[in-house]
């Protein structure tokens, strides 16, 4: 695994970011996710959040729902196959030190994601954007260090 490859990965990541605010941004101004479904019920915040997951990703809630927790779930599993692939191409440890906070980032976004579908509070809404904005800040950050890493 080398540099070059790192590059177009956390570039394709990068993307698959954008992709995931255009679609939030649809869910947040358009649709209304329904208030009655298998995750708003109970007390237990991780009984709750795997309900409602398994809901969406079997298909339920709506076409742009569904899509946007699929990327959601593919940023999780991109950002730690990112992580895990800078430790292999042996970039400077700050680099892989930044990717691993992406990681950190995208969880959060992608858990409060799944507060909000649960309870439906607006400060879910918010820590994840902040959570997003944190990501995509280390992450582009961290591409511009592999790029000037080659010069």
């Amino acid at each position: 695994m080398g540099i070059e490859e790192l590059k177009k990965a956390a570039i394709g990541l990068l993307i698959a970011f954008g992709l995931q605010l255009i679609l939030g941004m649809i869910l947040n101004l358009f649709i209304t996710i329904p208030t009655i479904h298998p995750g708003d019920i109970g007390s237990n915040y991780f009984i709750r959040s795997m309900h409602s997951l398994w809901w969406i990703l079997s298909l339920h809630g709506g076409i742009v729902l569904i899509f946007h927790v699929y990327i959601g779930v593919l940023l999780v599993t991109g950002s730690i196959a990112l992580f895990i692939r800078s430790l292999i191409a042996k970039v400077r440890k700050y680099l892989s030190i930044m990717f691993l906070f992406v990681i950190l980032f995208t969880t959060g976004a992608f858990f409060n994601g799944l507060s909000f579908i649960d309870y439906g509070h607006n400060i879910s809404s918010f820590i994840m954007i902040l959570c997003w904005f944190c990501a995509v800040s280390l992450l582009t950050l961290g591409i511009i260090k592999l790029y000037s890493q080659n010069k």
